[in-house]
């Protein structure tokens, strides 16, 4: 007859579970784990487990996030920053993996390169309207204003 598993390790099976697709953050797993009707100990145990085992590192996590999500979809810094708080990512981790990021990357350079690719989109619209939907799409793409503008203009050939 099989062992009975510790709450531990049954919480541990889960978490691992969770995390087989891909990597998650310490309040993901914790908020899955909550769901599922482990205790608080349990939890707090589980986490400190596969933390030290380095399955759960939310430094790594944001440093990947940003890394993939900027660079793929051409996503700017504040948008990251909110992606990363609503993955329950730290403040701290947060503006240090989206600024490490965009010390080797140019937010300008981006926001040119999303303004090109929406342009394409926008072919039967011009003048105001046009300046108006692109500043306002790559506003929602989390560039700063000043990205943004400077995108326009050359995008534009102002």
């Amino acid at each position: 007859m099989p062992r009975q598993k510790s709450p531990l390790e049954q919480a541990k099976d889960a978490a691992l579970r969770f995390l087989s697709p891909r990597a998650r953050t310490c309040r993901e797993v914790e908020k899955k784990l909550r769901d599922k009707g482990f205790g608080e100990e349990t939890i707090l145990e589980a986490l400190a487990v596969l933390g030290n085992l380095k399955y759960l590192d939310d430094r790594a996590f944001a440093a990947d996030w940003v890394e993939c999500r900027s660079g793929n979809r051409f996503i700017g810094p504040l948008r990251l920053r909110k992606e990363l708080e609503a993955k329950g990512v730290d403040e701290e981790i947060r503006n240090e993996a989206v600024d490490e990021y965009f010390r080797r990357s140019d937010e300008k350079g981006l926001a040119l390169k999303a303004a090109e690719r929406r342009l394409k989109i926008y072919k039967d619209v011009s003048g105001e309207k046009l300046k108006r939907r692109l500043f306002g799409y790559l506003q929602r793409k989390g560039f700063s204003t000043e990205s943004a503008l400077s995108a326009l203009r050359k995008v534009l050939g102002e």
